[in-house]
């Protein structure tokens, strides 16, 4: 289905950034490929910002600004994961905020992708990863084991995206790692969790998703 750039890799750490990973792409109103990938600089105080590069080909990008930063103490290691998904005539970013142990989804929207970001806060400000039934795992010798005791906050709300349309006047949002839960909103700005999870490992041991699921893309209806 897909062929490989020749010009690979298109983006790359340089001179301003130390890594260059987790982009969302998305095609603009414009008719140009608009890239959001999460970048870090090589310091003591590292954390990550979300970036933006445009391309008119899907291939030569060039970089514009930092679209979004950490704003406060409560964001200490940055911005991470975007997810960018058009509903009408808005673009709604899903995003994770991490402040060294917590990490929560916030979104962002904008109508012009060259313009400026209007941030909304948490999105799932009440979830519980762990009262949701989340696991965490290591790895030992190769096979999964699950984790008693843990760093992690009971915060960790990631990996978040919308679905392109409305659902009985409703956005929707897919999230998460271990399991993807479903959350829904009035606003598109503070969202509900299904307490069922939309996605789970599949049972046994031969297959790939057997322990982690983990949304990618924004999801597309069918």
């Amino acid at each position: 289905i897909f062929t490989r750039s020749k010009l690979n890799p298109i983006l790359k750490p340089d001179n301003t950034w130390w890594k260059v990973y987790n982009p969302v792409a998305i095609l603009g109103d414009d008719g140009k490929i608009h890239l959001y990938p999460r970048v870090m600089k090589k310091a003591k105080d590292w954390h990550s910002r979300i970036a933006h590069s445009v391309s008119v080909d899907g291939e030569n990008f060039e970089w514009t600004k930092v679209a979004l930063q950490r704003q406060g103490k409560g964001e200490l290691r940055g911005l991470e994961d975007p997810r960018i998904t058009k509903i009408g005539d808005t673009y709604h970013m899903a995003f994770a905020v991490y402040d060294g142990k917590n990490v929560q989804l916030h979104t962002a929207t904008t109508k012009d992708l060259d313009g400026v970001w209007k941030r909304n806060g948490p999105a799932l400000p009440n979830f519980n990863f762990f009262e949701s039934g989340g696991k965490i795992f290591k790895w030992v010798g190769g096979k999964p084991v699950p984790m008693k005791e843990t760093k992690r906050g009971n915060c960790w709300s990631k990996s978040g995206a919308f679905f392109p349309q409305l659902f009985g006047g409703e956005y929707k949002i897919l999230f998460g790692e271990y399991f993807a839960w479903s959350a829904n909103s009035k606003d598109g700005i503070t969202f509900d969790v299904e307490s069922k999870p939309f996605i789970t490992p599949r049972t046994g041991t031969n297959y790939f998703d057997s322990v982690f699921v983990e949304v990618g893309p924004p999801p597309i209806l069918t």
